[in-house]
């Protein structure tokens, strides 16, 4: 159930509406408030968008096809975000012999999260997904990166990255 009318009072029982509404948008507001982060950021061209609130949580990032490159989301203070799984879906047709990979990075060092998911062959709409996500990298702490790489070896490697994890204080 998303977070907005989380609450439904019986107007039946507790009488006027428009106090009921008011009432209950408020519990809601405040619901919202405090489980939705509000300094996420992006850098380096990349689009994060948080799909999910509370604890499990899912950003996506839209890679465009020129090159390659880093793509950064820093996890916001006082927050910690544990991969659970990354997804990858192919925007055009990845052609063969091209070495089109993404993988997931804990901070802006050498810390693989996930194997590099290769895009070689695939064409638009198909789905790949990480193979592996290392237990040791995988926390990412409040006010660190969660880096995703891009690796551009040819053709078109523009994409969809689904990284699906925990967000808990």
């Amino acid at each position: 159930m998303p977070l907005s009318n989380v609450t439904e009072l019986n107007t039946y029982e507790f009488g006027n509406k428009t106090d009921v509404d008011a009432f209950t948008t408020d519990i809601d507001n405040k619901l919202v408030g405090a489980l939705v982060p509000s300094n996420l950021t992006s850098a380096a061209g990349a689009t994060a968008v948080e799909l999910g609130v509370g604890g499990v949580t899912c950003y996506k990032f839209t890679l465009p096809t020129a090159g390659a490159g880093n793509y950064d989301l820093l996890i916001p203070t006082g927050r910690r975000f544990e991969v659970t799984g990354v997804q990858v879906i192919a925007l055009g047709t990845n052609g063969g012999g091209n070495t089109n990979t993404v993988k997931l990075v804990n901070g802006t060092g050498a810390d693989d999260i996930t194997n590099a998911v290769d895009m070689d062959g695939k064409t638009k709409g198909q789905m790949m997904a990480a193979a592996l996500v290392d237990p040791d990298h995988s926390n990412v702490a409040g006010g660190a990166t969660l880096r995703l790489t891009k690796a551009h070896g040819g053709g078109t490697s523009s994409c969809l990255v689904y990284v699906q994890g925990i967000l808990t204080q």
